[in-house]
């Protein structure tokens, strides 16, 4: 079964070894951690550079090969 990071960097090849990421956990991570087991939509919106983007590779990198 094929795992949502294959498939990211398989449908946006420019993103090969580009996103390495270095966390700093966040009190965020752990709220919208809890709601990872359902089958929902989680809207994240914020200012520039606040790391939504950082947060969204977290959590595919934590259950990218474990949802698909």
């Amino acid at each position: 079964m094929t795992n949502i990071q294959d498939m990211l960097k398989e449908f946006n090849h420019w993103w090969k070894n580009k996103f390495d990421i270095n966390y700093e956990e966040r009190e965020i991570y752990a709220k919208i951690n809890k709601f990872m087991k359902y089958l929902q939509f989680i809207a994240l919106t914020g200012l520039r550079r606040v790391g939504k983007t950082t947060l969204i590779l977290k959590i595919i990198n934590n259950y990218g090969s474990s949802r698909i």
